[in-house]
């Protein structure tokens, strides 16, 4: 189903009206740095971050392109900025009632998607209720990167999941030579739904394997005595700094219109490939001075990194990707 046909899309038309013709007409905008009148990007987004509401440039096009939804961190921001208190600490007309046109309408087309979220859930048969979110397509790669999404786990709030994945990091052997991974960036991407406020791994939870990034989790660890990724980084011991049993990635809460679907992937670039010859000492970093054996390096290098391999749009490579869709929403 469309965007423009969907129950949610319609009931949050008004929302997007109020918002593109704020947006236009600069409501609440203070700058004089260009001759236009309406907001500019870089403008809205520094007026969002003075009200301690900061989103990403791409949160920002989607909202302009009407496809992404604020979540209910986002509205209070942007409300702000829109309609700004004044030094009474009171809303003055007519920007109070322009303030209260567009909180209902957000507060409404809230109501329209949760309404919609439940009449979906309620549709499907009670023998598949646990089996809701379904596998859609996964791939790794053998013995390097592995990746496992399990099932998603239900919170207490609305259409609101525990999102646990288990990555596997190991060696890709070959004949003479072993490729390993110093590091590794993980992504979660979903169009229907967002990682909710401090609840990625890394902000919940310390670890000296797991970094959070923009955009994800960067991984790294555990290593072998290599340096190179091995085993599970979400799991171990408690006594060695790190955690004793899985726990999630993160609390996904609902936000946009598009299909129901939630995919996570690992991503690494050329830069974080490791490769250890077979006739390398023991103690090798992968540095030796031959020069032959630093051209077989290289060659082994060029032959992975081009073997016809998925790309992100930094260019590192796809290694494992997995994605689970809701049954019945296309």
């Amino acid at each position: 189903m469309s965007q423009s046909t969907t129950p949610v899309a319609a009931a949050q038309q008004e929302f997007w009206r109020l918002f593109n013709l704020h947006w236009e007409n600069g409501t609440g905008r203070t700058s004089a740095k260009s001759a236009y009148p309406g907001w500019t990007a870089r403008e809205f987004m520094d007026a969002l971050a003075m009200n301690r509401s900061a989103v990403s440039s791409d949160i920002l096009r989607m909202w302009r392109a009407n496809t992404r939804f604020p979540n209910k961190n986002s509205i209070e921001g942007l409300l702000a900025v829109f309609f700004p208190i004044s030094e009474s600490g009171q809303r003055i007309e007519p920007s109070r009632q322009n303030f209260l046109a567009m909180r209902t309408a957000w507060e409404q087309a809230r109501q329209a998607r949760a309404m919609y979220r439940t009449s979906q859930r309620n549709s499907a048969t009670a023998p598949h209720r646990n089996d809701e979110w379904i596998a859609d397509g996964t791939f790794g790669t053998e013995g390097l990167a592995e990746l496992a999404f399990h099932p998603l786990v239900p919170t207490e709030s609305e259409n609101c999941f525990r999102l646990f994945a288990s990555p596997i990091f190991g060696v890709w052997e070959l004949d003479d030579a072993e490729i390993g991974l110093t590091e590794i960036f993980l992504r979660i991407h979903s169009t229907s739904h967002q990682a909710a406020h401090a609840t990625m791994f890394g902000e919940r939870i310390a670890s000296p394997y797991v970094q959070r990034v923009a955009g994800g989790l960067k991984l790294l660890g555990p290593v072998d005595h290599f340096g190179r990724l091995t085993g599970n980084p979400l799991i171990g011991n408690l006594a060695n700094g790190h955690i004793a049993q899985q726990e999630p990635l993160a609390i996904m809460e609902p936000c946009g219109d598009g299909p129901d679907s939630i995919t996570i992937s690992m991503h690494a670039g050329r830069r974080h490939m490791h490769i250890r010859l077979l006739t390398d000492p023991p103690n090798a970093e992968g540095l030796g001075e031959d020069p032959a054996l630093q051209a077989r390096r290289l060659q082994i290098l060029d032959g992975f990194m081009n073997d016809n391999r998925a790309r992100d749009t930094q260019g590192r490579l796809i290694l494992a990707s997995t994605t689970r869709v809701r049954r019945g929403v296309t």
